[in-house]
């Protein structure tokens, strides 16, 4: 078989793209049972993955690929939130930016609650915004948008009018997601 580029699995609006061009034909046939762990891994993640050097004040996530900062920064407004992440500075980078929704829920720990966060992060607020603005307040300016947020008490997502003010967790992009 020729090589192709590199495929896209569409799993709930979210994809996957393997970092090279592959040969299909060195790979072994997929069985029900290995996606079926593949599909538990991207769902259920283990929360205790995420690791820190002492007084680092960063996290690492190996599953995403991901750098969180271990603390929230304080309550803002969405547009002074969003401001306050790309200005951070942790660990030398500064490339640090306001998570999606769908980044912001691959931290959390389902099985705790208020918070259900793995013990490795520190929270003191109980919600934190994301950059993803709700479909509804699209083209508007503003207090008039709206954005949503991610509650750390109960993980659900709720969304809130721009000058709410809420907690943030700083993330940055640090290495290609785990295969």
């Amino acid at each position: 078989m020729s090589k192709s580029t590199a495929p896209q699995i569409l799993i709930e609006k979210a994809y996957i793209t393997l970092a090279a061009p592959f040969d299909a034909a060195s790979f072994a046939p997929l069985t029900v049972q290995s996606v079926a762990s593949q599909i538990r891994a991207l769902l259920k993640p283990d929360p205790n993955r995420f690791t820190s050097e002492p007084g680092s004040g960063i996290v690492y996530d190996p599953v995403t690929g991901l750098m969180w900062s271990q603390k929230e920064i304080d309550e803002l407004e969405w547009d002074a939130s969003s401001k306050a992440c790309s200005n951070f500075k942790l660990g030398g980078y500064s490339d640090w930016y306001l998570p999606d929704r769908y980044e912001q829920l691959t931290i959390l720990d389902l099985d705790r609650h208020g918070p259900c966060l793995p013990p490795i992060f520190e929270t003191k607020g109980e919600a934190v915004w994301t950059s993803t603005q709700t479909a509804w307040s699209k083209g508007k300016a503003g207090s008039s948008r709206s954005f949503f947020y991610v509650s750390m008490y109960d993980g659900f997502v709720y969304s809130y009018g721009a000058d709410s003010q809420l907690r943030a967790r700083p993330v940055r992009r640090a290495a290609p997601a785990s295969q």
